[in-house]
């Protein structure tokens, strides 16, 4: 990737501060045309993660499987779709929720749901997963701008990713 600033998160959809933290990034992509965001998984349950110790999201999986599926059926627009709906229902991860809502996106909530259980979205989700292993992070969410971990995003009266962002264009 060639962008000057390159956002990646992973993330569990479980998680309000990774819904915190996107909302932020995508504001600040705003003024940042030149930065790439990449999302990608780190459910915090061992049911689909075999990197964490236990379950501590429960729907983190089926979510992690909706959007890798809707990336599968409908490319990157569909995935940012999905993710963006996913962040913004954390309360109603199901396949009725999402059978509700496929329709307006224009998506065939059966096709998403036989998809989620393919071994091609199992793959994807421990590959996103087993990046974060092997740098020994197993928090719910890690940013990095320019491959450069970003411990602390947020702290009153300061953007921090804005600042980070800022000099990241710079360099």
């Amino acid at each position: 990737d060639d962008a000057p600033v390159r956002v990646d998160i992973w993330g569990d959809y479980e998680t309000e501060s990774v819904a915190e933290v996107d909302r932020e990034i995508r504001r600040l992509l705003d003024s940042h045309p030149e930065a790439r965001y990449t999302f990608r998984h780190f459910p915090m349950n061992i049911d689909c993660n075999p990197t964490v110790p236990g379950v501590m999201s429960h729907n983190a999986c089926w979510a992690a499987q909706a959007a890798e599926a809707v990336a599968i059926l409908y490319g990157n627009e569909g995935f940012w779709t999905m993710h963006e709906w996913l962040l913004n229902n954390q309360t109603r991860f199901n396949n009725a929720a999402l059978r509700q809502s496929a329709d307006a996106f224009g998506f065939d909530a059966e096709a998403i749901i036989e998809t989620m259980s393919s071994q091609e979205v199992a793959d994807a989700i421990v590959t996103d997963a087993r990046v974060m292993r092997d740098q020994q992070f197993r928090n719910a969410m890690m940013i990095f701008i320019n491959d450069r971990w970003v411990p602390r995003w947020e702290l009153e009266d300061h953007d921090v990713l804005g600042a980070i962002m800022a000099e990241a264009a710079k360099d």
